[in-house]
């Protein structure tokens, strides 16, 4: 690898393992991103220290979790997603039966929802927890897990 920025494959010795299964692999070429067994994804166009990628696949060589994604000189570098911001607060009016979630714990946080669930549309997502509950005007909040679970089971069909 070259210490240019960013990281080019300089040269590849004929006797190179990789070569045999990805026979398009050649000198010049650009290493992108390097994706390690954890998940962890390093991105060059993220990369101010080139030998940053060298010293990660060292420091992983035992890894058989460890991909790198090499382009062509010229083509655009990737770039790391943006994430999607969560609300902090998110306020639902739902419709009667099946809410499609899960919660659990001390205090009633989201588990898992349901592919359908109408509370996607909400933004509600896994690890929320669930505050106050308006049913029919009168106001529910600081409940435990099983007193959510309970008032919701008895206005299953109402406008909550």
């Amino acid at each position: 690898f070259s210490k240019a920025s960013p990281p080019q494959i300089k040269q590849i010795k004929e006797t190179f393992p990789l070569l045999e299964m990805h026979p398009e692999l050649q000198p010049e070429m650009i290493v992108d991103t390097l994706t390690l067994e954890d998940g962890t994804v390093h991105y060059a166009s993220e990369c101010d220290d080139p030998t940053q990628f060298i010293k990660l696949l060292k420091e992983n060589k035992d890894s058989d979790g460890r991909v790198m994604r090499v382009i062509m000189p010229g083509m655009d570098l990737t770039t790391r997603p943006e994430e999607e911001e969560e609300a902090e607060e998110v306020f639902a009016t739902v419709p009667p039966g099946s809410l499609g979630f899960i919660i659990d714990g001390e205090l009633p946080v989201v588990q898992a929802i349901a592919d359908d669930s109408c509370l996607h549309q909400f933004g509600v997502v896994m690890g929320m927890v669930i505050d106050t509950i308006e049913i029919d005007g009168e106001t529910h909040y600081e409940m435990t897990t099983e007193e959510v679970t309970e008032l919701l089971r008895e206005n299953a069909n109402s406008e909550a």
